[in-house]
Formats: C-alpha cells, structure tokens, sequence
C-alpha cells in the first residue's frame, strides 16, 4: 500500500550514511507526500530520528546524525506527523484521542445502534477503507510508543549533557587550582633563589672580610715585631 493514505509512509527505499544528517531517497515523493518537520524515520521497525526539514522528494534532514552503520536501498517507514506538534505533546494527545473514543466506542455499541468501529468512524468523519481504518489504528499505537521512545532518548541526552557540562565546570575549576598553585610554586622557588643568592653574597662578603682581618692583623704583627726590635736596639746602645 502507498504510505501516502495512512499515518505510515513507505514508499521506494532509502540511502542512510554514518554521522550524516541527509536522507536520500530512490522512488520517494516525499515533498508530494506531504512529509512534514516533525515525522519520525523508522528502519527494521526502530526508531532513526525525526525529521527537521524536506528539502526534495528524494532528500530530507534529520534533527541529528543518524548514528548507525551505512545502508543503501533500504526499506523504511515513516510515521507523519499531521498535527505538526512536538513528540511528547502528540504523545499526549493521541493517547487522550485514543481513551476518548474508546469511551465513545463503549457507550455507542452498548447503548445506541451496535455499529462496528469502522462504520462509526466513517460516520464521524474518516474517509477510507476498513483496511487503511485498521492500520491507522495500528499506526497511532506504534506512534504514541516510537514518540515516548523518541522523548526517553531525548531526555537522556540532554541528561548526558548536564552531567558533561558539570564534568567540564569540575574540569575547569580544577584547572583553575592546578595554575593558581603552579604560580605559587614558582613565587616560591624565585624566593627561594633569591635567598640563595643573597646567601651566597653574604658569604663572599663575609669571606672578604675575614681576608682584610687577616691582612690587617699581618700587618699589626709585623709592625709590632719592628717596635720591639727597634726597642731593643735602643737598649743596647743605650746600655
């Protein structure tokens, strides 16, 4: 059955490329088809991504890189989204159709004509066969789970990205400390140098000194040993 009746679309066959975010199709009339933003890509009944934008009929863009491996000519589907409404909100609302004409369904078999599903619904407005009745059935099931199963994996994500944001600020501050303390360290070994180098100044001056003491002291020997023979002399001429 063309998919162009029914929630489900899956006509031709499509091109799938690893950390690509484009759809190529072959024998797809997607734009024609009315494949809108906000439809949801299924291969081997597994949900891809949702589409973001129908550039042609043979091209769309998914919301983020299809991650699997790369596929050519594959068999897909597409379940359309005809309110254009976010996955977790269509969720929402499918599942409040769904109760709402079970509710209705109850009370007109039980209480008015005994007419089956399908006649009710042509009588409350779908245009179609029973066959595309049942399958529309059959789609918004499988819609309202690939939409929750879209939104779990949303929601993880963007709880991975949380705690790889807290991660890096961690990451940050770490580094933060590591500079702040690597400055430390080097106001301390540049204190610490210039110490040695006064150290060392003070020591060749220190060194110089002793020298000079000791030159002088030479000197006060000498002389002293000239005044004592020089008083010595003195006394034997005197004598």
């Amino acid at each position: 059955m063309n998919g162009t009746s029914t929630l489900w679309y899956r006509t031709g066959t499509i091109t799938l490329s690893k950390y690509d975010t484009t759809v190529y199709g072959e024998n797809t009339d997607w734009l024609t088809a009315g494949i809108n933003p906000g439809d949801i890509l299924l291969v081997d009944g597994k949900v891809i991504e949702e589409v973001l934008t129908v550039a042609t009929e043979t091209a769309i863009k998914l919301r983020k890189q299809y991650l699997g491996e790369s596929v050519s000519g594959k068999e897909y589907a597409i379940i359309r989204n005809f309110t254009a409404t976010s996955s977790p909100k269509l969720t929402a609302m499918m599942a409040k159709l769904t109760a709402e004409f079970s509710r209705r369904y109850d009370m007109d078999m039980q209480t008015i004509t005994g007419k089956s599903a399908y006649e009710l619904a042509v009588e409350n407005g779908f245009a179609g066969t029973v066959d595309e009745w049942l399958e529309t059935l059959k789609a918004a099931g499988e819609w309202m789970r690939v939409s929750q199963e879209l939104a779990d994996t949303r929601l993880l994500s963007e709880q991975a990205n949380t705690q790889s944001s807290s991660a890096v600020s961690t990451a940050s501050a770490a580094n933060s400390t590591a500079v702040t303390a690597k400055a430390t360290a080097d106001m301390a070994k540049t204190t610490a140098d210039t110490a040695i180098t006064t150290a060392g100044t003070a020591a060749t001056t220190a060194t110089e000194a002793r020298n000079t003491a000791d030159s002088a002291k030479s000197v006060a020997d000498t002389a002293q040993d000239t005044a004592d023979q020089n008083t010595t002399h003195i006394q034997y001429v005197h004598n």
